[in-house]
């Protein structure tokens, strides 16, 4: 009889352990079938960094900023152009970047593709005069023509950020007091070019870093000269951490609340 009672108590065992190898199936399978959204993964990576006041290069980086190779600019980690998750259009409007743009991105400049956009990279020597803001004639040709490829198709609607920056030789003149003047101007200039030739305002912001993010060292004039550079970060609405009715929006969700 006893021997009857412990048989029948251990009858639930088996179902138990069928029901959880049916469970343990089902999310082996559902694991398979699940893919990571890269672009999701990046604007969320960002994002928290941001609001945490981290530079999202340096999140998990115990270094100095002088150590980094990248720059502001690129608002993410780029992967190489070509990468298996990098945007098809993207790598089509990079390699129209590089023809548009040869001779300046062969003086210094960089062309990168990340799955959140493309980082345009030009030299400041090539853009401007030294300690001036308005950009060579050569400059605004060939910025001309690769802004026209900005503009066809789906491209015309990234969101573009401009970025100054300079080295971090002290600058005091008549129109400047510092080089985060220095940089915010250039930046704000070439936003009025972008404007000038057709990209909707609204797309567009400019940002001044000064000469907080060096690429190499200042120690010498040719890494002075490296520092010395516009970024311009092309982002698609999609994955950017900004857009045009950014400030709108929170206008109203601040009137709802007040009522």
């Amino acid at each position: 009889m006893d021997q009857f009672n412990s048989n029948e108590g251990d009858d639930w065992m088996a179902t138990y352990a069928d029901a959880i190898t049916l469970l343990m199936a089902f999310f082996v399978v559902l694991y398979s079938m699940s893919t990571i959204d890269a672009q999701k993964y990046q604007v969320l990576r960002h994002s928290v960094a941001e609001h945490l006041g981290q530079r999202s290069e340096v999140a998990d980086y115990e270094g100095t900023p002088e150590d980094l190779e990248t720059d502001a600019g690129a608002e993410d980690a780029p992967t190489p152009a070509g990468g298996s998750e990098t945007d098809p259009v993207d790598r089509a409007l990079a390699s129209s970047l590089q023809r548009s743009l040869a001779d300046m991105i062969a003086s210094g400049g960089d062309v990168r593709v990340s799955p959140a956009g493309i980082t345009l990279e030009l030299p400041g020597d090539v853009m401007y005069a030294s300690g001036s803001v308005e950009l060579r004639t050569g400059a605004r040709a060939a910025l001309s023509e690769a802004i026209r490829a900005i503009l066809r198709g789906t491209s015309k609607r990234m969101m573009v950020t401009i970025e100054g920056h300079t080295d971090n030789q002290p600058i005091t003149t008549a129109h400047f007091t510092s080089n985060w003047d220095l940089a915010a101007v250039r930046a704000s200039r070439l936003a009025d070019f972008f404007e000038s030739v057709g990209v909707d305002r609204r797309r567009v912001r400019s940002i001044s870093h000064g000469d907080t993010r060096p690429k190499v060292s200042n120690d010498t004039p040719e890494g002075r000269a490296v520092n010395r550079r516009v970024t311009v970060f092309f982002a698609h609405p999609e994955t950017a951490s900004w857009g045009p009715g950014d400030e709108l929006n929170w206008g109203e969700s601040s009137r709802r609340s007040a009522r």
